[in-house]
């Protein structure tokens, strides 16, 4: 792997979200974006509500049935909330509550993120633990235990990790590794109270620090120094990455705002090696399935993914993938329980690319 040089980035700090827009917030603690609907989510820890901010400045309430919301994260058109409640769910095509997913052993569940092979990764800062959520059937695992107070966790797809961050004293980052959930220290720090973690399309990890109320930068293997990118903050807590428009979004817990930082990299010295250079789609595995096969594909860039299913007849039959993601290689779980046996074709599109492969369910 090899690193990026941090040569000639260019930073513009928006405070796009303060002054009559602070009455919706109270202790804001996690921003999220909403590709299909176009707006930003944002949660108040103090109060439980969740403000969306519409592309054209529209601030309003999302919901306020709960009682202290944290972290958050987007998975396909669900959107997943970290409540004193339990992780709470919500349907974004149609902005209701589905259900709520309690965790025995949970305390405070604090931040949420999701891999691409359809599993969710939620820290505990109070219990110490961090949990694994298949999102399927909503089964669950405790994958760390015994960590003082994990805080802000993000899924870094080029290594197939998790980072979480701690908020303590000489705060580490640390990694799991998905292939055996073994846990490592990737970075000791001498900064105190780390919160939220990001990642940007290069593999840059973003860091909100609550002892210095700034955000840090450091290239994808930790092989450099902590570079500021903006300070005066008041309670940076979990920061948000849009890929789309290269914007970090910064929760203020104290102050009541939202800061909105454009970043530019003007000036790269190298790429990434593991980059994929085309669009791949890989045959489903196992074929023959029954009930649920995996299927791998990859994209070289930034791009609105679809991966739909069909029948014989041309009929869809299923949804997986509708959305934009960034470059990377993924792995999706296609779950066929309530389809007869047959010959099923699923499809890729990825901008003019479109490929389809034959798949064969046997029960």
């Amino acid at each position: 792997m090899k690193n990026f040089s941090f040569t000639g980035i260019i930073l513009l700090v928006l405070f796009l979200v303060s002054g009559a827009h602070a009455q919706f917030f109270n202790g804001p603690e996690s921003v999220i974006y909403d590709e299909l609907n176009g707006r930003y989510l944002i949660s108040n820890v103090l109060t439980g509500d969740i403000v969306q901010i519409s592309d054209a400045g529209d601030t309003t309430f999302f919901d306020r049935s709960l009682a202290r919301t944290l972290g958050m994260t987007i998975v396909d058109s669900i959107l997943y909330v970290a409540d004193i409640s339990g992780l709470v769910t919500f349907d974004l095509k149609i902005d209701q509550k589905i259900t709520t997913i309690t965790l025995p052993g949970m305390i405070e569940l604090n931040d949420v993120t999701a891999d691409t092979s359809g599993y969710l990764y939620i820290t505990d800062v109070g219990a110490g633990k961090i949990f694994r959520v298949r999102i399927s059937d909503h089964f669950y695992t405790t994958i760390v235990s015994g960590i003082t107070k994990p805080n802000g966790i993000i899924f870094d797809a080029q290594n197939n990790r998790v980072l979480f961050c701690q908020f303590v004293p000489n705060a580490p980052i640390k990694e799991i590794d998905l292939d055996d959930l073994s846990v490592t220290t990737v970075l000791s720090t001498s900064f105190t109270n780390f919160d939220g973690l990001a990642i940007d399309g290069n593999g840059n990890i973003y860091v909100s620090c609550w002892g210095s109320h700034s955000i840090y930068r450091y290239d994808n293997a930790f092989s450099l120094p902590a570079e500021l990118v903006s300070s005066g903050h008041s309670g940076p807590a979990d920061i948000f990455y849009n890929l789309l428009v290269n914007i970090l979004a910064i929760p203020n817990y104290y102050s009541n705002r939202v800061d909105f930082i454009t970043i530019t990299v003007a000036d790269v010295d190298e790429v990434y090696s593991w980059m994929p250079l085309t669009v791949t789609l890989s045959q489903n595995y196992p074929n023959p399935f029954n009930p649920s096969t995996k299927i791998k594909y990859q994209i070289p860039e930034l791009s609105f993914v679809i991966l739909k299913v069909f029948d014989v007849l041309g009929n869809e039959v299923g949804t997986i993938v509708n959305e934009v993601k960034p470059v990377g290689d993924y792995e999706v779980e296609f779950n066929a329980s309530t389809l007869p046996s047959g010959i099923y074709f699923y499809r890729l599109q990825v901008g003019d690319f479109v490929e389809t492969k034959k798949m064969m369910l046997m029960k």
